[in-house]
């Protein structure tokens, strides 16, 4: 939802007959083109695509944990 509405905002501001807001898309569209760069630059070169595996791997660890922690406890406490 936040995507499209970001990108509509963007075409807005490129739309405006001011050169202010022009400036102001440019300025938005060459931060997202450094930030999805480095994205890509960091995914392939600096192995983020094993550490956010390894990241949501834990997370998930965690979330079971969590989920299964009242059923252990009765567990624990019919021993």
């Amino acid at each position: 939802v936040a995507i499209p509405l970001f990108f509509l905002g963007l075409s807005a501001l490129f739309e405006q007959d001011t050169a202010g807001f022009k400036v102001l898309g440019s300025f938005v569209v060459i931060v997202l083109s450094l930030g999805l760069a480095y994205l890509a630059y960091w995914c392939v070169y600096q192995d983020g695509q094993n550490k956010c595996y390894t990241c949501m791997s834990n997370r998930e660890k965690k979330r079971k944990t969590l989920a299964e922690l009242p059923e252990d406890m009765e567990w624990l406490k019919e021993r």
